[in-house]
This record gives C-alpha cells, structure tokens and sequence, in this order.
C-alpha cells in the first residue's frame, strides 16, 4: 500500500496529512462538513467544524 502521509487519530477526529493536497482530497470526499487546519506537528489536520472552531479560538490557523 502506498504511504498517502496519512496519521489517524481517530479518538479526537483529527486526520493528519503530511501534503496539503492530501488533505484536500480528503476533504473533499468527507461525508460531513470538516475544514483543514495547520498542526503544531507540522501536519495538515482534517477535523469537523466544531473541533476546527475550537481549535482556531485556540489559536490554530485554517490552511488556505
């Protein structure tokens, strides 16, 4: 299988990408609305929207 630089952690929703392009497509295809934000492990993050509103009050960015 082919590493698509996807971490998981599916306990707190949060979909971890190593390539902004692999999250996007990601997006694209998630059944319920989700926003991609900037990690503080380096990573783009595929979260909900309510996990993406908190984690922005939180001080994250959304990625463009």
């Amino acid at each position: 299988m082919k590493d698509m630089g996807i971490k998981i952690s599916p306990s707190h929703g949060i979909f971890k990408f190593g390539k902004l392009a692999n999250a996007r497509s990601f997006a694209d295809r998630a059944r319920k609305p989700v926003v991609i934000v900037l990690g503080d492990d380096q990573l783009f993050w595929v979260v909900s929207l309510a996990l993406g509103e908190e984690l922005v009050k939180s001080g994250y960015e959304l990625a463009e």
